[in-house]
C-alpha cells in the first residue's frame, strides 16, 4: 500500500497531520489540505518531497476542485480521499 496517492484535508493539526506523518512513514504521496497555511506547510515539510500542501476551505466547492486538480497535476492520480473536517 506504500505506493497509494492520498488526499487528506484538515491536516494541519490533529488526527490529520498525525495521519500525514504516518502514511508519510508508509511512503503514500500526500496532498494535504486545511486552512492554516503556516501549520500546514509545517506537517507537509516534516513529511519531506512525497507531500503536497494546499492551502484550501473544504466547505467550497471551489477549493474542493483545486484540491484535486493539485493532487491529479503532482501525482497523476488519487487512490484514497480522506474527509477529515
Amino acid at each position: 500500500m506504500a505506493d497509494k496517492v492520498t488526499v487528506i484535508t484538515g491536516a494541519s493539526g490533529g488526527i490529520g497531520a498525525a495521519l500525514a506523518r504516518h502514511l508519510g512513514r508508509e511512503g503514500h504521496s500526500l496532498t494535504l489540505a486545511a486552512r492554516r497555511e503556516k501549520e500546514l506547510n509545517e506537517v507537509a515539510s516534516k513529511i519531506g518531497s512525497k507531500a503536497l500542501a494546499v492551502v484550501a476551505d473544504v466547505t467550497r466547492s471551489e477549493d474542493i476542485e483545486k484540491l484535486r486538480d493539485a493532487a491529479l497535476n503532482k501525482f497523476g492520480r488519487i487512490d484514497v480521499w480522506v474527509d477529515n473536517q
